[in-house]
């Protein structure tokens, strides 16, 4: 006696099927149109100030890999127009530290700033402030 699969089982494995190719082709397109190549890691920071209040940001991206890591930070204010964009290679177990965005944003800037990177990276903000407060958050 053969077993036939019903018509509800064909149903699920279509969609699962579906489903895997459909992502399949959306990251293909992603990959396509963006010349940073692939993406493995981004993050959005959802502070990063420069002379705001009296409140600075510096970031630190770590590469935790042996291998260098293509990473790209990109700032944007609060209406989510991109303010400055700038890419670099860490080296393998090497960091970028950033300052106020290096001198690229303006006085009183108030926005966020997306990390993607190749691979993984570690993600350190220390936000410093009036009077010596401070705070920090990673991702």
């Amino acid at each position: 006696m053969k077993k036939r699969m019903s018509v509800a089982a064909i149903a699920i494995v279509a969609i699962l099927l579906g489903g895997f190719i459909t992502q399949g082709l959306v990251a293909k397109a992603q990959e396509d149109n963006n010349p940073f190549g692939p993406v493995q890691y981004s993050r959005v920071l959802p502070i990063v100030t420069y002379r705001a209040g009296g409140w600075s940001s510096s970031i630190n991206i770590g590469n935790q890999a042996s291998y260098g890591n293509l990473v790209r930070l990109t700032y944007r204010d609060q209406a989510g127009e991109t303010v400055w964009t700038e890419e670099r290679v860490i080296p393998g177990f090497g960091a970028w530290q950033t300052w106020e965005g290096d001198g690229h944003l303006p006085a009183g800037f108030m926005g966020t700033a997306q990390v993607e990177a190749q691979y993984f990276a570690t993600v350190v903000v220390h936000e410093v402030g009036p009077g010596g407060a401070a705070m920090a958050y990673n991702y």
